[in-house]
């Protein structure tokens, strides 16, 4: 088995730390469980995974995870929100680059302690809700390294349903392709983009399932910082729609070989737009 421990200080999240067990061989099959918790100022998360490599002697990768999430999101929208589920995952090598995944989550969430001074579009929404969703994400990749890539591409399509029972119904979609072109001298040039789409099935997209914009997804911005949000309170809302691109050059800070450490210079564009609430 292996303990790794981690700190650090994010914009978003502030100082944060993160413990890991994972045991890679469980009774000499194979098989993996992963325990990590991660704790910040405004995040508390405790995952739990396990890992079945060749399910029924085939080349089947299956998995269950079980996960509970709080997180503060009082400066971004005057709530607070918590998340415990399950999910059961399946998946498998359609080729020697090609991967598919299908997945099927139960969660629940709640959504508690909303400011006084709150948008009455999330004052509205405060409670608990149940989803039951199945989903599948397909990606192609060919990147010369899945951690630190210098070559090669990458692409990820992804669609959730939700209406399998629970009382949330949509459905998602998302796309995200990274492309990464080596300039020499250990300078890489990295080209990412990324789309979202989510649409409520006979309701409105819940608040927590919406799409956010800003911090670590578009730098330069607050967390929440782009998209919809109520002129008077100054609440982000959460977007149905988004898109993101990334224009970045990465290369090598010679301190240390024990400690790489790279630098990069980056340009982000990106928009988050349509919102159930019309304000009327």
């Amino acid at each position: 088995g292996e303990l790794s421990f981690g700190a650090g200080v994010s914009s978003q999240d502030g100082v944060l730390g993160d413990i890991g067990i994972v045991e890679r061989n469980l009774l000499g099959r194979g098989q993996s469980l992963r325990l990590n918790t991660t704790i910040s100022i405004r995040t508390q998360e405790l995952d739990l995974s396990f890992t079945e490599p060749y399910f029924l002697g085939r080349n089947l990768l299956t998995g269950i995870d079980l996960f509970r999430k709080t997180s503060d999101q009082q400066d971004v929208s005057s709530f607070d929100k918590k998340s415990l589920g399950a999910s059961l995952r399946i998946g498998y090598v359609v080729s020697e680059n090609l991967r598919h995944t299908v997945r099927y989550t139960l969660r629940r969430d709640e959504i508690n302690d909303v400011s006084l001074t709150a948008s009455r579009f999330i004052k509205e929404q405060e409670g608990k809700t149940s989803t039951s969703a199945i989903g599948h994400n397909l990606s192609y990749d060919v990147r010369d390294s899945r951690i630190d890539p210098s070559s090669g591409y990458v692409v990820r399509f992804g669609q959730e349903l939700a209406g399998f029972g629970g009382n949330v119904k949509h459905i998602k979609n998302t796309i995200d392709y990274s492309y990464h072109y080596p300039l020499g001298s250990g300078l890489v040039a990295t080209a990412q983009l990324k789309n979202g789409h989510i649409y409520g099935i006979g309701q409105d997209v819940k608040i927590n399932n919406r799409f956010l914009l800003g911090g670590h997804s578009l730098r330069g911005f607050e967390p929440g910082g782009v998209g919809p949000r109520d002129l008077l309170t100054k609440d982000a809302l959460g977007g149905n729609f988004f898109y993101s691109a990334t224009a970045d050059m990465s290369f090598p800070i010679d301190l240390s070989k024990e400690f790489p450490i790279s630098g990069s210079v980056f340009s982000d564009i990106g928009a988050l737009t349509t919102v159930d609430e019309s304000g009327v």
